[in-house]
């Protein structure tokens, strides 16, 4: 009871039911509130904070100052179910107050579950037996109530059991079960069993379902679509149905037909299931078979002890399928005609009616017979008498088929031939003479009369010949074609003639043939096999029957034959011949042949062969030669051969009295010398022996060749070398040298130590034999020299092997000095920073001693900076290198090194230059390898000189084609090239450049003539030399890549700096005029010319000093080879763009024409002039150059056409060619070129040379002092006539006026060093190559000291041009 103070419930919670998951609020307020509120579970206090702790679902919701106290239960479960209370604690004037409210949570069930079958699967049960099903339920509250359906009816009957209990004993739930037993029949099959339950949470109810299948049997089948009785005509449709009701499972029904099976082919069944029956159609086309069939169906189930069928026969009506006429098909004339008529079978009987030449005849009789089978048979006779008039020859009769119930006629129709016999056969023919075998034999028989017409036969003895039959009115004719043989001899042949094929009533005629046939075999045997030698054997011979009889003929060449005799034998087809003849016989007769030979003369006569067994002891056939040479080591190999009969034959070999072998052949394995001697062959049977003797000569070849190994002489002493061998027969010995190409053939002479006599020869590839003997060759040098140093063999051979080759170094002592090969101007490069070495390589012995020193003769020794290597003997004899490292290269390094060396006997010294890295050389040693149809294969070697190549272009055309192809090789290690379709017997100019980063050298050149296709010699030199007549002949188009490479073709594409060139033109031009000034000065001061300057000024290095003369070929090939087309585009001058490029200074010096003073000229000079030729002559795409001497009486002409190149008049190439920009501070990279002047008059500027290198550091470049004065060069330009004094006197005047000697006299800011390398490697590289290729005599120096400053926008440097000494003006100045 609540007593109810002051504060009460202004409203009190209330009981709920809500589904588990759902949100529950339960309210409570309270008016007048005193005490403190709160609410309790179950009895248990929740507290009095508004978020009850440690229960997240409960919460206080309201405002608790109005006394709202309301309960929020979250997410309710059923563990939050049970009774709650609202508590309000007393206050000052009220008591406690509470009021309750229960929450009931609804848990719905998940699922319904059935046991004793699935959801939704099929329970298989048996007719009559029992089911049990059991619905459960779980975990619901409250507990659901369940309900049985069958086929969605609710049951009455049938529940067993019904409860529920708590779900496990605690809060998860109610669990409900319900039960149910079902008795089940056929009727129950297919239906199906739910359980429902029904739950308040729920808006619909659960339902779990399975479905029965009741297993029974089915109904007996039965057939419709067929009464008994019924008949039904062949050709119709009939559809028969089985049907069979019930059934689980369902029934198979299969149709039977008897006595025969179904066709499927016109029988087809169907089957349908419907849920009361299973049927099964056939469907097929009546025909006369089924009349009578029985036709079953038959029902098959598993639940059947038996199977269950229904069976119907039918009844059928058919015509008869065909009409059987029997009787002859032919009627002699007169004579009756008697068929007969059968129809097959047919149901009801047919009814037969006959018709003889279309008008109906009656049988004779008819019947009719039924068959066992079914279906009935009708038999009808007839008998014609009607055959009588000649006239008729076949009668045509009809029988007809009629069925009374079926309306179809079967109708049969034969003709019967009337016959006639025939006349008696007669042989066209004639038979009575004599024929040949292997003659044709035409044989014809006919036959008169008779009809139809008769069968006529050939036949020879019981073979049916095949003939050729032929009908002429009324003679009927066989014939064939018969190749006669001797087995037709005698042969009888028939004709037959009959009325047809068949008939016995035959009429023949024969004849017997007469062959004449050669004899085809003969036999033969000798009487007896075998005979002692001495004896007498009868020899047989049988020749096959022929005629006319054969005749025998003997023939023996080894034997002595008697008297033969001769009978003759009855044979098949004609008498044969015996003959036999007698022979004493000897052992030579064993295995002799006899002949004998038959013939008769028709044919070719036949033969055998007899061969006689002769019994006899050992005879030699084979023996061994009397001597036998063999080779030490190899294989003895004698040969024996004895025949005896019988055998047989053995064989003992004995060296002495020693056997050493058996058999027919004697065979010694590496056999040795000491295996040589006396041998016997013994060959034997049982019947005796015989023997045989040889001699064995074991040869071997050369050895103990036994000479010195080196010989060292003092020069002018006697030598005197012998070589002995020794070899079986004796070695040939002969001395010989080993080819050196910088040897001489040494002042030797020979002797033969065996006969005294000496003879002078070659050996093979055709070195010089320089002394030969018989076992001894001694080789003899009078007066030795540095000559005969080399490197001597001695070949020790006979017919057997020759000796590898002894040698003998011989070494006459001599002097230093510097080997030919370094021409004493050699040199390598190295790269900045990098590492130069350099080789000094001098003939000497005994061994020299090398000195290393700078260029001002500073002695080098070895430091951090240098590295000597010990020196060594390269090519065993005299040959010394030297090598000098220089490491960490600088520009100051690059300069002339002097390598001395000494020994007892003399001194020499040569100058090294180290260089900056340059553009490659052009290859040498080009080569056509191989010409093979229209490919050619090249190859050439590398030369490491220059600039290590990296890459090759090679390039080819036809003479007389302007355009080249190309073809790139890469790699520098590969030198080798194809070239594909050349035209076979075509002359082809060929040339290979070398290529690099730094540029491209010349090409190097070689021709194939047109006559055969193979090169003819070593190539040609490079261009910018004096070329082959093949590279003469030049058309250029363009390089590779648009551009010349290395020398190319054409021009190469125009500058785009164009500024920079038009600078570099204009300093070319001053650094000429200025050269040619110095020259006019210099040549005023000299009165005489010399071969070699011996001493020059300060600062200044002679061509003497270097070993350079002027007619030798130019030390660094590159001076020669190079060509201005290696420059980049980027550095080319004003002329490779077009002519309109070239500057009127250029323009004007092009038309200039230089000499010296004849008063300056010693009388011992020859003036040279270089003159531009006419544009007439000049040829086309190059310039023309003539070098004259004077006076004209001693003038030498020489004109070489250059290609239309850059630089069309350059000979040579700077070895400064491109430095890297890194060398020279960033300043643009230059070439400096040669320019040959008076030879650029031509009707296009000429190309002018980029001489704007700089070597030097940019700071060095800027303390150079600078001219402020600008040369003028017009003045010098208009003058045309240098020749004259007066000229002479402006050019003088023109180079005071120029004060040449301010510049002398500058302050030289190069280092030593430096300025002594550009010097030396100008002189080396240019001068050096012009003077080669002109071939002039002049001495030319350098002064070190005469700068050219050159200024431009774009480019600032300075470079030395040395002036020109020498006995001619203006010949050429290098830059």
């Amino acid at each position: 009871m609540v007593v109810e103070g002051r504060q009460r419930f202004r409203q009190r919670p209330e009981s709920v039911e809500v589904a588990e998951g759902e949100d529950v609020l339960l309210r409570c307020e309270v008016q007048g509130q005193e005490g403190r509120a709160q609410w309790t579970k179950d009895g248990f206090a929740l507290g009095f904070e508004r978020e009850v702790p440690g229960y997240p679902r409960f919460s206080y919701l309201g405002e608790p100052s109005l006394g709202q106290h309301h309960l929020l239960v979250s997410g309710v479960t059923t563990t939050e179910a049970g009774e709650y209370q609202c508590q309000v604690g007393p206050g000052p004037i009220s008591p406690a107050i509470w009021a309750a409210a229960n929450i009931t949570v609804l848990v719905p069930p998940r699922k319904v579950e059935l046991t004793g079958g699935g959801e939704g699967e099929r329970v298989m049960v048996r007719e009559g037996g029992s089911l049990s099903l059991q619905c459960v339920v779980r975990e619901c509250s409250p507990p659901a109530s369940l309900t049985w359906l069958a086929d969605g009816v609710p049951l009455t009957s049938g529940l067993v059991e019904e409860g529920s209990v708590r779900d496990g004993g605690g809060d998860r739930g109610w669990r409900v079960e319900s039960r149910l037993e079902v008795r089940v029949s056929a009727e129950d099959d297919g239906r199906a069993y739910s359980c429902q339950a029904h739950h308040p949470a729920l808006t619909s109810p659960l339902t779990a379902s399975l479905t029965i299948s009741v297993l029974h049997a089915p109904r007996p089948p039965k057939i419709s679509g067929y009464r008994t009785g019924q008949v039904v005509v062949a050709g119709e449709e009939m559809r028969l149905t089985c049907r069979s009701s019930g059934g689980n499972p369902r029934p198979t029904l299969t149709w039977i037909r008897t006595p025969t099976p179904l066709n499927p082919s016109t029988a087809a069944a169907s089957s349908s299931t419907t849920p009361l029956a299973t049927s099964s159609s056939l469907r097929f086309i009546v025909s006369a078979e089924d009349d009578g069939a029985q036709y079953k169906c038959r029902a098959d189930s598993d639940l059947l002890e038996q199977p269950m069928s229904s069976t119907v026969s039918l009844t059928v009506y058919y015509p008869p399928e065909e009409v059987t006429i029997r009787g002859p098909n032919r009627v002699r004339e007169g004579w009756p005609l008697n068929l007969t008529c059968i129809t097959s079978q047919s149901n009801p009987p047919a009814r037969l009616m006959w018709k003889v030449q279309g008008e109906k005849v009656a049988a004779v009789r008819e019947r009719k017979i039924k068959l066992n089978l079914g279906g009935w048979v009708t038999t009808s006779v007839l008998t014609w008498q009607g055959v009588r008039s000649r006239k008729v020859t076949e009668v045509t009769v009809e029988c007809r088929a009629v069925n009374p119930a079926v309306s179809r006629t079967v109708v049969k129709t034969v003709t019967i031939t009337v016959s006639r016999p025939p006349g008696p056969p007669k042989f066209e023919t004639d038979l009575t003479r004599e024929y040949q075998a292997g003659s044709p034999l035409d044989l014809a028989c006919t036959s008169e009369g008779g009809h139809p017409p008769p069968s006529l036969r050939l036949y020879r003895g019981d073979e049916l010949l095949t003939t050729e039959v032929s009908q002429e009115g009324r003679v009927r004719r066989v014939s064939v074609r018969l190749e006669l043989s001797a087995a037709d001899n005698g042969m009888e042949v028939f004709c037959r003639v009959s009325p047809d094929d068949n008939s016995t009533e035959t009429l023949s005629t024969s004849a017997i043939l007469q062959v004449k046939f050669p004899p085809w075999e003969v036999t033969g045997w000798v009487t007896p096999a075998r005979v002692e030698s001495g004896g007498v054997v009868v020899l047989t011979c049988l020749a096959s029957p022929s005629r006319p009889p054969a005749a025998i003929t003997w023939r023996a060449p080894t034997l002595a034959l008697g008297k033969a005799s001769t009978t003759q034998q009855v044979g098949v087809g004609g008498p044969g011949t015996r003959s036999e003849v007698e022979v004493h016989v000897e052992a030579r007769h064993n295995g002799a042949k006899v002949e004998c030979e038959a013939s008769n003369g028709l044919g070719p006569p036949v033969s055998t062969s007899l061969t006689l067994f002769v019994l006899h002891g050992p005879v030699w056939v084979v023996t061994p030669p009397p001597l036998v040479n063999v080779s030490e080591g190899s294989v003895l190999l004698v040969s024996a051969k004895a025949i005896a009969n019988p055998g047989p034959v053995r064989y003992r070999w004995r060296r002495g009295e020693s056997e050493v072998g058996e058999g027919g052949e004697l065979r010694v394995e590496g056999v040795d010398r000491g295996e040589g001697g006396r041998y016997t062959v013994t060959a034997h049977t049982n019947r005796g022996s015989a023997m045989a003797t040889f001699m064995v000569n074991v040869q071997y070849g050369p050895e103990r060749v036994e000479v010195k190994r080196h010989v060292e002489v003092e020069g002018g002493a006697r030598v005197s070398l012998k070589c002995t061998a020794q070899g079986n027969p004796t070695p040939y010995v002969t001395w010989t040298r080993v080819p050196s190409t910088q040897d001489t053939t040494p002042h030797v002479s020979f002797s033969n130590t065996v006969n005294g006599r000496g003879w002078s020869g070659y050996i093979g590839g055709g070195t010089a034999v320089l002394g030969r003997g018989v076992g001894e060759a001694r080789l003899e040098v009078e007066a030795a020299t540095r000559a005969d140093t080399g490197i001597y063999e001695c070949h020790a051979r006979n017919m057997l092997a020759t000796s590898p080759p002894s040698q003998l170094t011989l070494v006459v002592q001599q002097a230093v000095r510097v080997a030919e090969s370094d021409g004493g101007t050699g040199g390598a490069w190295g790269p900045l920073g990098g590492r130069g070495r350099l080789e000094c390589k001098v003939k000497a012995a005994p061994q020299p001693t090398f000195v290393w020193s700078s260029v001002g003769g500073l002695i080098l020794l070895n430091s951090d900076k240098y590295t000597i290597h010990e020196s060594k003997l390269t090519d065993g004899l005299v040959t010394w290198v030297s090598v000098l490292e220089v490491t960490s290269l600088v520009p100051q390094d690059y300069t002339r090194y002097r390598c001395a060396a000494h020994n007892k006997l003399g001194s020499d010294s040569l100058m090294l230059d180290l260089r900056p890295p340059g553009r490659p050389l052009p290859p040498a040693n080009l080569t056509v390898v191989n010409v093979s149809g229209d490919v050619v294969w090249l190859s050439w070697s590398a030369r490491h000189e220059g600039g290590a190549p990296n890459d090759y272009t090679v390039r080819y055309r036809q003479l007389g084609d302007p355009v080249y192809q190309y073809v790139e090789v890469s790699g520098g290690l590969n030198t080798r090239a194809k070239l594909r379709d050349v035209v076979p017997g075509r002359a082809y100019t060929i040339g290979v450049a070398a290529r690099n980063l730094h540029g491209s050298s010349q090409y190097v050149t070689y021709t194939i003539p047109a006559s055969t296709g193979v090169p003819p010699g070593p190539p040609t030199t490079p261009r910018g030399l004096a070329a082959s007549p093949a590279e003469k002949e030049w058309v250029g188009r363009g390089g590779p890549r648009g551009g010349s490479v290395g020398g190319g073709d054409g021009a190469p594409p125009p500058s785009r700096l164009t500024p920079l060139h038009l600078a570099l033109a204009a300093a070319a031009v001053l650094a000429i005029t200025l050269a040619a000034t110095a020259c006019i000065a210099t040549r005023r001061r000299r009165n005489a010319a010399k071969a070699n300057v011996t001493a020059s000024p300060a600062g200044t290095t002679s061509l003497a000093t270097l070993g350079i003369s002027l007619s030798s070929s130019p030390t660094h090939p590159s001076s020669a080879h190079a060509s201005p087309a290696h420059a980049s585009p980027a550095h080319a001058s004003p002329a490779h763009a077009s002519p309109a490029h070239a500057s009127p200074a250029h323009a004007n010096l092009a038309h200039a024409s230089h000499t010296s003073p004849a008063r300056s000229s010693p009388p011992t000079s020859s003036l040279v002039t270089a003159a531009v030729q006419s544009s007439e002559d000049r040829p086309p795409g190059g310039t023309r150059c003539v070098v004259s001497s004077s006076p004209p009486s001693s003038s030498l002409s020489a004109a070489v056409r250059f290609p239309a190149e850059p630089d069309v008049c350059s000979l040579g190439s700077s070895v400064y060619d491109n430095v890297p920009l890194e060398a020279h501070g960033g300043v643009s990279q230059g070439i400096l070129r040669p320019v040959l002047l008076k030879c650029s008059e031509q009707r296009e500027p000429p190309q002018l040379v980029q001489d704007a290198l700089s070597s030097l550091p940019q700071q060095q470049q800027q303390s150079l002092p600078s001219v402020t004065q600008q040369l003028s060069l017009n003045s010098v330009m208009e003058h045309q006539n240098v020749n004259s004094p007066a000229h002479q006197q402006n050019l003088n005047s023109f180079t005071q006026q120029q004060d040449v000697t301010l510049l002398t006299q500058q302050q030289d800011p190069y280092p030593h060093a430096q300025q002594q390398n550009l010097n030396s490697l100008a002189q080396q590289q240019d001068l050096n190559s012009l003077t080669h290729q002109q071939n002039l005599s002049t001495t030319i120096t350098f002064n070190s000291k005469f700068l050219v400053p050159v200024k431009s926008s774009s480019f600032n440097s300075k470079f030395p041009v040395p002036p020109i000494k020498s006995h001619n003006l203006f010949q050429s100045v290098y830059l």
